[in-house]
C-alpha cells in the first residue's frame, strides 16, 4: 500500500513538473521576443538615448518599483531581469501575467503601470507581436 502511495505521489509531482515547465515555456516566448525586439530596436539608437539597460532594456524607475534586492546594474543580467519584469507584472498587471497576455505585458513594459494605453507602447507591441510571429514562422518552417 506504501509503494502505491509513493507512485501515486511521482505521478502527481511528475504533472505539476510538466505543468510549471508549459507555463514558463510560454512566458519564455515572450521574453524571446522582448529581448529580440530590444536587440534590433537598440541596433536604431545610434545616439544612445535608449532607456534601460540588459537584453530587456529595464528602466531603473521599472526596476525600484519591482522591490527586487539588488542594483540596476544586475538588470545586465538575464535571469535578473527576467525576475525583475515578473514582479514588474506581478504587481501592475497581475491578471495580464496569469492569462498570458503578452500584449499588455509588452506594453507595460514599454509604457509603465498605465501602458497597455500608451500609444508608443502600441508601437512596442508591433515590434515583440512580429519576433513572436517569426519565431512560430521558423518553428513550422523548421517541422516541413
Amino acid at each position: 500500500m506504501e509503494i502505491m502511495w509513493d507512485l501515486i505521489f511521482l505521478l502527481v509531482m511528475l504533472g505539476l513538473c510538466v505543468a510549471l515547465m508549459v507555463y514558463h515555456s510560454k512566458l519564455n516566448r515572450l521574453f524571446r521576443a522582448i529581448r529580440r525586439g530590444e536587440k534590433k530596436l537598440a541596433d536604431y539608437d545610434l545616439h544612445g538615448t535608449s532607456r534601460g539597460i540588459g537584453p530587456y532594456a529595464i528602466r531603473e524607475e521599472q526596476w525600484r518599483d519591482s522591490g527586487l534586492p539588488g542594483s540596476w546594474q544586475d538588470c545586465v543580467r538575464p535571469s535578473y531581469a527576467r525576475r525583475v519584469l515578473i514582479a514588474y507584472w506581478t504587481r501592475h498587471c497581475p491578471k495580464a501575467l496569469e492569462n498570458r497576455n503578452f500584449e499588455v505585458l509588452a506594453r507595460v513594459h514599454c509604457g509603465g503601470p498605465r501602458g497597455y494605453m500608451d500609444r508608443n507602447a502600441g508601437n512596442y507591441w508591433s515590434h515583440v507581436r512580429h519576433e513572436l510571429l517569426l519565431m512560430d514562422a521558423f518553428i513550422v518552417f523548421e517541422s516541413l
